[in-house]
């Protein structure tokens, strides 16, 4: 694995004091110089950051959420001026929940054979797009499960859709994230030492070894499960028949190079530090 980062938060908070929101709204539009926006319910307006750096949404009053919402990128602060504008916005917050993370781990090998085997019954599917339909994405449940997989070609993405030519040690750049919504699933993350979406959604290669040895209804089985929508047919399996077919692809495709479960286990630690590290910037803190 070459790399992991947070790559995605939302923050739901309360005003820290009772002119805060005063400050803040000074803040975004004398400060930084941003127009107000109209939102979608509940929320009633909102300030888009500079450099596509996030958003802030201010909820209409009366609504059963917190009043301030704010969606950013940890990595964009890699910019100075960035990284002060996300701390003068948290600071003028509190009691802060977190409703979304998003993890990233980038691996510098061709992943287009892994396939996902969801125990959980969660759909894999692929999504094609760009100018040729070269750009190849995998996901593994909605974006309204309490967490998704998604998986795709970053260096071909960045050559096509941001046009920036890699260097020759980038040729190989895949990235798989882990998207956590909901605070529930974030509270997880954060607090549970046993959390790890990789121990229930797991990482096969699409290349049978050996299937031989099996019966004829098991290798038919097995092959359609290898296709693009074979992500789709486990879904649709009882639990008992899943967890079977889920040890014969572990038995029976060629292994992997990479250990997802094994990545986030060992980077969940520095994730978590990363989030913190946001929080710390707020007048008090709620899981």
């Amino acid at each position: 694995m070459k790399s992991s980062s947070i790559d995605g938060l939302t923050f739901l908070g309360d005003y820290a004091n009772d002119d805060a929101q005063i400050k803040l709204e000074r803040y975004l539009e004398m400060r930084m110089l941003l127009d107000r926006k109209s939102a979608k319910t509940p929320y009633r307006y909102q300030y888009h950051l500079p450099n596509n750096a996030g958003v802030v949404q201010f909820a209409e009053s009366g609504m059963d959420v917190k009043p301030i919402r704010m969606d950013f990128n940890p990595k964009r602060a890699s910019d100075r001026d960035t990284r002060v504008m996300y701390k003068n916005i948290i600071r003028h917050l509190k009691y802060i929940e977190v409703s979304r993370i998003d993890s990233a781990f980038d691996y510098a090998e061709d992943l287009e054979t892994v396939r996902w085997v969801d125990l959980d019954g969660r759909k894999e599917y692929e999504h094609r797009y760009g100018a040729k339909m070269d750009l190849q994405t995998i996901y593994v449940g909605t974006r309204y499960s309490d967490f998704q997989i998604v998986m795709y070609n970053k260096a071909e993405e960045r050559r096509v859709k941001d046009r920036i030519a890699l260097d020759s040690d980038d040729e190989e750049w895949w990235r798989i994230e882990v998207r956590m919504q909901g605070k529930k699933s974030c509270a997880r993350f954060m607090n549970e030492d046993s959390f790890n979406p990789f121990a229930r959604i797991k990482a096969h290669s699409d290349f049978p070894l050996g299937l031989s040895e099996l019966k004829p209804t098991d290798q038919a089985v097995l092959l359609g499960l290898l296709t693009p929508h074979g992500g789709k047919i486990l879904s649709e399996m009882s639990r008992p028949t899943r967890a079977k077919y889920k040890k014969m692809l572990d038995s029976y495709t060629m292994p992997l190079s990479i250990d997802p479960e094994a990545d986030f286990e060992a980077q969940k630690k520095d994730l978590r530090e990363q989030v913190s590290y946001w929080l710390s910037h707020q007048m008090a803190t709620v899981f």
